[in-house]
C-alpha cells in the first residue's frame, strides 16, 4: 500500500514538474520567412532560400502580410545575419563603433508590427524590433505589449527593412520575422 502510495506522488509531482516546464515554453504563433514577403524595389535584392539579401549599399523595404489573427503574443523576434564586427586595418571594431564611424558601413535590419485602419488608411507601429548585428545567424527579440488584433477595423502586416554596408562582406540578410507568446 505504502509502495503505491509512492508511486501516485512521484507521478503527480512528475506531471505536474512536465506542466510546470511546458507553460514556460515560448511558442510561434505567426512567422514569415523573408522571401514570401514583398519587395518594394527589386533592385539590389538577392533572394535564397526564403532568406533575402541586401547587396552592398543597398536599403530594401519588405512587406509581409498577416491576414489571420495569430492569437495573444508578446514578442517580435527578426532572424538576420550581418552587421558584424568590421575590420579596419587589423583591428575588428564592433558593430556599434562601426556605426559612429561611419553609418555606411554596417547594416542593419528592423522589423515592424504596423496596423492599418481599414476606414483611414493611417499607419500605426505597434511594436518592432532592430538588429544588434551578428557575424552568424542570430534572432533579436523585442517586447510587443499591444498584441490586440483588430481584423474588422484594422489590416495588419509587418515591414521589414534592410540596410547593408558599402564594403564587401557588409551585405544583410534577412530570414525572417515573428511573433511569438509567452
Amino acid at each position: 500500500m505504502h509502495s503505491k502510495r509512492l508511486a501516485g506522488v512521484a507521478l503527480i509531482a512528475a506531471t505536474w514538474m512536465g506542466y510546470s516546464s511546458m507553460a514556460q515554453a515560448d511558442v510561434t504563433v505567426w512567422s514569415t520567412n523573408a522571401a514570401a514577403c514583398v519587395p518594394m524595389s527589386a533592385s539590389g535584392l538577392v533572394v535564397t532560400a526564403g532568406a533575402v539579401t541586401a547587396g552592398s549599399g543597398n536599403t530594401l523595404t519588405l512587406y509581409c502580410g498577416v491576414t489571420k489573427h495569430p492569437g495573444g503574443f508578446a514578442y517580435i523576434e527578426i532572424t538576420y545575419k550581418g552587421g558584424g564586427p568590421l575590420v579596419v586595418t587589423g583591428e575588428a571594431l564592433s558593430t556599434q563603433q562601426a556605426q559612429l564611424v561611419n553609418p555606411l558601413f554596417s547594416g542593419v535590419a528592423t522589423s515592424q508590427l504596423i496596423e492599418m485602419s481599414r476606414q483611414t488608411g493611417v499607419e500605426t507601429v505597434k511594436c518592432g524590433v532592430q538588429s544588434k548585428g551578428s557575424v552568424q545567424i542570430a534572432t533579436e527579440r523585442n517586447i510587443c505589449n499591444n498584441s490586440n488584433l483588430d481584423f474588422e477595423k484594422n489590416f495588419y502586416y509587418l515591414r521589414i527593412n534592410l540596410r547593408s554596408g558599402l564594403l564587401a562582406g557588409q551585405d544583410f540578410t534577412v530570414y525572417g520575422s515573428s511573433l511569438v507568446s509567452r
